[in-house]
């Protein structure tokens, strides 16, 4: 929302020789309305013509104001990521420090465990077992088309492969959530240790733990984070929330920069906090993986109006600490109108639709006012 900033040295203009043919007395210093004094003003045909005046009735048009608010940048849960562990051991590398930024595919941590090697060990006797079964099952078949052997004995065979199949395939689950590939796994060379990399490029945010250190079951090893999708998470209070609406544009600034920067509304909460406000989504125009999430940002959200009832600006004068509006009211003749907390959006001033089909003046306002000023006080 525009406030009108206030006249400086607003001055009486000594303009009644030129619109009534004589001088008037120099004015005071300070001049207040009162309810007393006279709103009504009446050119001649020569003083009109003089200034140029203009007049206009309202009309619609689309505008918008801004909504001041507050917030943060943040990141989405998606994009952040807490590394647990799913086996305790002792962390033999860690090669990262908070702040450091990891790509794709490098080293997190390393665990070790001496169950690693019996999960290995499970697997390929799980494996071996599961090749003789099959082809025991294979010769089953068999010798069933002749008949020679029982139906039971090629039942024990198929269920026999259907139990090593699933424990096979189970200590496979196993091993690669460990990162450890069975396909390359060998008798001769099981290892104890485990290693764990990154599966997205991330910043480390926190780590928890430390080189030779023991971490238990489900111990949160290391916070990371995505800065790719930050995004700007806003306050509005519910007395302003109805005016917000998806996809509607955002300028917010950081406390360090001159700039704005440009975001849209993408999604509105549903949940009002103790504070009496509603946490507003936006997304940013351009990403920027240098900001750091937690910043505190300031921010307009531009609410536009389909159709809004306007006037220029220009029509509107300030004085006393009030607005004031000037409608014609004859051919020559204008009437002063309080407007109290006028609305102003760049150009133009949102008008009452009690206003609507009448004329003010939309130039030599100012004028205007200081003749009427002028010559309620020669009065």
């Amino acid at each position: 929302m525009v406030a009108i900033n206030p006249m400086k040295n607003l001055a009486f203009l000594f303009i009644s020789t030129l619109l009534f043919g004589a001088c008037s007395s120099p004015a005071p210093e300070e001049q207040q309305i009162s309810e007393e004094e006279n709103t009504r003003i009446e050119l001649s045909e020569e003083s009109a013509r003089t200034l140029g005046l203009e007049t206009a009735i309202p009309q619609y048009r689309s505008l918008h104001h801004s909504l001041n608010v507050t917030g943060v940048l943040d990141v989405p849960p998606d994009q952040k990521q807490s590394i647990t562990l799913s086996y305790p051991g002792k962390i033999t590398r860690i090669p990262l420090i908070n702040g450091m930024h990891v790509h794709k595919g490098e080293l997190l941590y390393e665990i070790e465990n001496p169950v690693f090697i019996q999960m290995q060990e499970d697997y390929l006797i799980a494996k071996s077992n599961l090749e003789l079964a099959e082809k025991n099952l294979g010769r089953q078949e068999v010798l069933s088309t002749g008949k020679v052997n029982a139906e039971k004995d090629l039942d024990q065979a198929k269920n026999e492969v259907n139990r090593l199949l699933a424990q096979k395939n189970a200590l496979m689950q196993k091993l690669r959530m460990l990162h450890i590939n069975p396909e390359t796994i060998k008798a001769s060379a099981l290892t104890s240790k485990a290693q764990f990399r990154a599966d997205a490029d991330y910043w480390v945010q926190q780590v928890n733990v430390n080189k030779g250190s023991y971490a238990s079951e489900g111990d949160v090893v290391m916070e990371l984070i995505n800065l790719n999708h930050i995004h700007v998470e806003l306050a509005v209070f519910e007395k302003d929330i109805h005016e917000i609406k998806i996809r509607q544009k955002i300028q917010f600034q950081l406390p360090h920069e001159a700039e704005k920067r440009n975001a849209e509304v993408y999604l509105i909460g549903r949940t009002v906090k103790t504070d009496r406000t509603i946490q507003v989504h936006g997304h940013l125009e351009k990403e920027d993986n240098r900001l750091l999430p937690g910043t505190f940002v300031q921010a307009q959200i531009l609410i536009e109006l389909d159709s809004a009832l306007t006037l220029p600006s220009s029509a509107l004068q300030q004085w006393g600490g009030k607005f004031f509006l000037f409608e014609k009211v004859g051919i020559n003749e204008y009437e002063m109108l309080e407007i109290p907390r006028p609305l102003v959006s760049g150009d133009w001033i949102y008008a009452d639709k009690s206003l609507l089909n009448r004329h003010f003046a939309i130039s030599g306002t100012f004028q205007l006012l200081s003749s009427l000023k002028n010559t309620a006080e020669e009065e």
